[in-house]
């Protein structure tokens, strides 16, 4: 075993130094136990003196090794009683040194390995015992190893109960609490989340008190189950504190409810103001966190390429430091950005990556979206039944994860997908279903929902009932300042104004809506439906003119390349090349759209056939 292998070597009577592991470990080998005992006892004196003159980072970066050295001496060989004393309380001190280190520096594996180990210590004292359980359990928490988290708090709880320290068992139960949030065990993580904010309100410990509320707060928002006046008790509690963590975790909980009601740009300022605090702590994976929520705040405000760097960002950080179950939520974050531009088949990898991971991890709660957001680039890809098989399994997966929010988005986006394919009826109840699973504290959703519901009343021709839900669609898609869902609903009411024979009205609308889109950045198939919308018009108005022409040719321009026939890009190619064609008198044939293209392109990209039926389109999961 090499010897004080972070510290310069001194002589060859203090250390041993091989070229090869396999010479090194034969030699140590021919040593008998008791010999090899007193050379761990004596590297241990040298590594441990020289540290101690180094000083106390020196210490921290020999603490593992010298716990190593100790265990060794101990098992090894036999000790006069005083020495095996010394030899155990220096084996429990540097074993917790090393464990702590290991967490300041985000080495999460080596931590547990080591808070475990710590636990498990006859000499460890009854509080440092259950902290060290605890701290293992949460450990195993962020590396999905749920199974073992669970009996590794229990026994933390037990302890912390037997020693009757409120602030421990605020602690352990809060580790419980969002443990039972993971396994979607709802009852259980609402007991744990009270019980961590009594025992930390009976020690005392506002901060405490603050970090459990918050966390409560924003996993109930998450589970559609927000608490009354969450941000006003978070805003109270700040006030009684000075710690910066207890400030950052009340400006989380303030903008997710702001971005949840739909004040976007509120949402992304306080988001800012928490993430320069999240910088003055150090703390990466605070700041990764924030990043997180800060990307979604980006995405939804029609910035996608500011929102992929903050997502990059928060990714990085939760890979280099192992936890597991943030990565899955980035990758999908990230996949549904190269889906809004366009770049449909990364977006497709990316989400079977994060699917599987999320699987493999037992992240039950990231599955609806996920699935969701894979049936939506199957849907643009125009595999309309491959996306109602995972539109279902989405539906499925947010039953098991109770999760209402996710439980309704996927309704409406199995709705447009039911329209599409001409089962109106069904499509119909599935938004109505969606709207009752919406209410009225998921705004964005909702927003969407509504748009989906008035286009299947317009097929109906329940023309009334489909302007009000627009309208309701487009109040609250305007203000939330969100640029994609405000074009969706101008785009319907550019259809109805179209349906009622005001193609004046319709024309305009339709260009508002496309210019709003252009503004947010999203290559969407929603411009192609908005545009279709604006070709009818303008052929209705002034037959094959111009404007008529450039519209033609724009929805041609817009489709990102590569895409194949079938996909709902090219279904509203080959409906303007219909449009174009019938209002001149002609059959479908390849007309000006076919004579632009390379023969490159036209082999890859043809445009023969009919123009399709598109129903509405989808909507994405955000993360936070």
């Amino acid at each position: 075993m090499a010897l004080g292998s972070h510290l310069p070597a001194t002589d060859a009577e203090q250390a041993y130094l091989f070229a090869h592991t396999l010479l090194r470990d034969a030699a140590y080998q021919l040593h008998l136990p008791q010999r090899r005992a007193q050379l761990h006892a004596k590297a241990f004196a040298i590594i441990e003196s020289r540290a101690q003159l180094a000083g106390e980072a020196a210490l921290d970066a020999a603490a593992r090794e010298l716990a190593e050295h100790a265990t060794a001496a101990l098992t090894q060989g036999r000790q006069s009683r005083s020495r095996r004393l010394a030899l155990q309380q220096a084996q429990y001190a540097y074993l917790g040194r090393a464990a702590k280190a290991a967490m300041a520096r985000y080495r999460h594996e080596e931590a547990l390995t080591l808070y475990s180990r710590l636990a498990e210590l006859q000499i460890t004292p009854p509080h440092e015992r259950a902290d060290a359980l605890r701290s293992a359990g949460g450990l195993c928490v962020q590396a999905t190893r749920f199974s073992d988290a669970e009996r590794l708090l229990a026994a933390a709880e037990a302890q912390w109960r037997a020693l009757g320290d409120a602030r421990g068992l605020a602690r352990c139960r809060h580790s419980q609490a969002k443990l039972f949030g993971e396994l979607l065990r709802t009852d259980d993580a609402m007991a744990a989340y009270a019980e961590a904010f009594e025992f930390a309100q009976a020690a005392g410990a506002t901060a405490l008190m603050l970090e459990v509320h918050c966390a409560r707060a924003v996993w109930l928002r998450d589970i559609g189950r927000p608490l009354p006046n969450d941000v006003a008790l978070a805003q109270k509690l700040a006030q009684d504190t000075d710690s910066l963590d207890a400030r950052i975790d009340a400006l989380h909980l303030q903008a997710t409810r702001a971005q949840d009601e739909g004040a976007i740009e509120t949402a992304h300022q306080i988001w800012n103001e928490a993430l320069k605090l999240a910088e003055q702590t150090g703390n990466p994976m605070r700041v990764a966190r924030i990043l997180g929520s800060l990307g979604g705040n980006l995405f939804h405000s029609g910035k996608p390429a500011q929102a992929k760097d903050a997502f990059q960002r928060s990714l990085a950080v939760y890979r280099s430091t192992g936890i597991h179950f943030n990565v899955p939520l980035m990758l999908g974050n990230l996949a549904t950005i190269a889906q809004r531009e366009g770049r449909l088949h990364e977006a497709e990898q990316c989400y079977r990556e994060a699917l599987e991971l999320s699987q493999e991890y037992g992240l039950r709660k990231t599955l609806a979206t996920l699935y969701s957001n894979l049936a939506a680039v199957h849907q643009y890809l125009g595999e309309e039944r491959q996306a109602e098989q995972e539109y279902r399994a989405a539906m499925a997966s947010a039953k098991a994860a109770n999760d209402v929010t996710a439980l309704g988005i996927s309704a409406a986006n199995l709705g447009g997908i039911c329209q599409g394919l001409g089962r109106s009826s069904e499509a119909l109840a599935l938004y109505e279903e969606a709207l009752g699973l919406l209410g009225e504290a998921a705004l964005l959703p909702r927003s969407s929902a509504l748009a989906g519901l008035a286009q299947v009343l317009m097929s109906l021709g329940r023309l009334d009932e489909a302007e009000s839900h627009t309208l309701q669609a487009r109040k609250i898609a305007g203000a939330a300042g969100v640029p994609i869902l405000e074009a969706m609903a101008l785009g319907n009411q550019a259809h109805l104004a179209l349906l009622r024979g005001n193609a004046n009205e319709s024309a305009k609308l339709a260009a508002q809506a496309v210019a709003m889109l252009d503004a947010g950045g999203a290559a969407e198939a929603a411009q192609h439906t908005v545009m279709i919308t604006q070709l009818r018009a303008l052929l209705e108005l002034e037959g094959p003119s111009d404007s008529a022409y450039n519209v033609k040719r724009e929805i041609l321009r817009r489709a990102p390349k590569g895409m194949p026939q079938s996909s709902v890009y090219w279904k509203a190619v080959k409906q303007a090349e219909a449009l174009w064609q019938a209002a001149r008198g002609k059959q479908l044939v390849r007309g000006h759209i076919a004579s632009e293209l390379t023969p490159q392109q036209r082999q890859a990209m043809g445009i023969d056939g009919g123009e399709g039926r598109q129903g509405p389109l989808p909507m994405s999961h955000g993360g936070r």
